[in-house]
């Protein structure tokens, strides 16, 4: 009698390729960790930050506003992100204005490449499919290390040709509005 069972698909990409991929964007996460985890904690910078929102003054000595919503543990964490994001457009530290120029050009792709796979129908209620989780998780953990996370689920989920050949189509008006 012969085995009746069907083989599984092979993969579209080698198991080898895979694999690089898949250490890639697991050392790349690693890395985001340590980054944004750990190095912060033990550099000056977090505590220049903390100085600045005790003395709720910028470098240039205006005034930093605390309160936001009247809710105390809110108004701590919006402090500290005012405290964090105005030194680049207020001119007062010409490195940080860069990186956020840098940051805004460089965050819209990546923006456009989790929406556009969220809404493939291949990927319906799989874990591309949850942007929005994505973009908390992007928001709380950091960047860094979400990111190279998504893209390392993304080459994990997609080795299969199954996953090639199933509804890759995106809506046009959502592919519109996502590339005007």
């Amino acid at each position: 009698m012969a085995n009746s069972k069907p083989s599984p698909p092979k993969s579209s990409r080698p198991p080898l390729l895979t694999t690089l991929f898949a250490l890639l964007f697991t050392l790349l996460t690693a890395v985001g960790v340590y980054f944004i985890r750990i190095q912060s904690v033990i550099t000056p910078f977090s505590q220049n930050l903390t100085n600045l929102v005790e003395a709720q003054k910028l470098q240039d000595g205006s005034c930093l506003y605390t309160t936001y919503t009247g809710l105390e543990p809110l108004d701590i964490a919006l402090t500290y992100l005012v405290a964090s994001f105005a030194q680049g457009p207020l001119g007062l530290h010409e490195a940080a204005r860069i990186q956020q120029i840098h940051f805004l050009l460089n965050f819209f792709p990546t923006v456009v490449i989790m929406n556009v796979e969220a809404y493939r129908s291949r990927n319906r209620w799989g874990f591309l499919s949850f942007h929005a989780a994505w973009a908390t998780l992007y928001q709380t953990v950091g960047g860094g290390v979400i990111i190279p996370f998504y893209h390392l689920v993304y080459t994990l989920l997609t080795t299969k040709k199954t996953y090639l050949v199933s509804g890759g189509a995106v809506p046009p008006p959502l592919g519109k509005s996502l590339l005007p």
